[in-house]
């Protein structure tokens, strides 16, 4: 029997789908008992203001707590399954660990933030202290690298498994993009925030369109109400530019399907290893990332487009671009690059994730060690 604990969905975003994916797959191997700590599930359903919604979040927290320690004395589970959180839940998830350790059993570690690798804090070495020889499971190598740097975990209880592990293929495969004489469409899908870059995504436009080029922008997402007035302003500006809104499921597939090269120009300081990416390689859509958290190891092959720091990505991308629509780059390579790309890592980690599901059901398998 193995203990689940993570946020699940709702609401949903990339780390609550891979929890619920990660689930999903323990629950075909074994018997899995779920803790879902999302704040739909430890709070009241309804939106409570203020200090009742906090108060009400630690009255879950409270009462999660209690039932997982009665469970554990009687369970007594064989391993226990942490999708970690990169914030001061990381305390709760702690007490919990230490629990779970005292009824014998195993404990994963699955990270899935850079807030503790970015910012180090005490409670994050008393998390990991109290998670004693855990397995730590990281999105990528730089990730591994920077939790042995940082909090001293020996490589040996580190492993390495990417998110295009949970990622279904496309049945209906998508044609390569090709530059035409309507020059391209440039795509944007994220939280529509400053710090995703939304104001870097117009710059590029703007550059290319003032130099003459013929490119249009393509916006989706929901649009943070802190920069509404500015979005719109933008909008306003950039005619060739439309906004299409939220998109999710089968309507962010044709969103994906409708643009011809996705920029990603993040400055989130904490970014990790954005589903955005690989759902657009997937569709054949190359990606032009800007080099934050493990963005460099889905996006690092793609040499002609490379993967700027933020500081240089408006100069960076306006660049490569250009090469596309001057044909010096072919847009069906980087197309089909992207997508074989996509296939090659779907198709390691996915082994590594039945090697990694088989260890928490089995204790006799040996993890390998992690991998570049």
């Amino acid at each position: 029997m193995i203990f689940f604990l993570g946020p699940l969905p709702p609401p949903v975003h990339g780390f609550a789908a891979i929890n619920q994916k990660m689930l999903e797959c323990l629950g075909e191997k074994t018997e899995v008992v779920a803790f879902d700590n999302s704040p739909t599930a430890l709070g009241s359903r309804l939106p409570l203001p203020g200090r009742l919604g906090t108060l009400s979040r630690a009255a879950g927290r409270l009462w999660q707590m209690i039932a997982f320690l009665a469970l554990a004395l009687v369970k007594r589970p064989d391993a226990m399954y942490v999708g970690l959180s990169g914030g001061l839940g990381q305390l709760f998830d702690a007490v919990l660990i230490g629990v779970a350790r005292m009824s014998g059993a195993r404990i994963y570690l699955h990270h899935h933030s850079f807030v503790y690798l970015n910012s180090p804090r005490r409670h994050n070495r008393w998390c990991f202290w109290l998670a004693g020889d855990a397995v730590h499971v990281c999105l990528c190598a730089d990730m591994a690298q920077k939790l042995e740097a940082i909090y001293g975990i020996p490589r040996h209880r580190l492993y390495v498994l990417s998110n295009a592990a949970f990622l279904e293929d496309r049945k209906q495969a998508t044609m390569p993009r090709k530059a035409g004489g309507h020059g391209i469409t440039l795509g944007f899908l994220s939280n529509i925030i400053l710090e995703k870059g939304i104001v870097e995504f117009f710059d590029v436009i703007a550059s290319l369109s003032q130099q003459g080029y013929a490119v249009k922008g393509s916006v989706a997402g929901p649009v943070d109400p802190a920069i509404r007035e500015q979005f719109d302003a933008l909008m306003r500006d950039h005619p060739e530019v439309e906004y299409v809104g939220p998109v999710y499921g089968e309507r962010k597939d044709a969103y994906l399907q409708g643009v011809d090269l996705l920029l990603f120009p993040t400055k989130y300081r904490n970014e990790a290893e954005p589903l955005t990416i690989l759902e657009a390689m997937r569709e054949r859509v190359p990606v032009l990332a800007a080099d934050r958290g493990c963005i460099r190891s889905l996006v690092g092959a793609q040499a002609a487009l490379g993967c700027p720091t933020i500081d240089h990505f408006v100069e960076h991308a306006s660049e490569a671009i250009k090469a596309i629509l001057t044909g010096t780059t072919s847009l069906e390579a980087l197309s089909e690059g992207a997508y074989r790309e996509y296939l090659r890592l779907r198709t390691l980690h996915q082994a590594r994730l039945d090697r990694l599901l088989l260890n928490m059901t089995d204790r006799d398998q040996a993890l390998e060690r992690v991998q570049a």
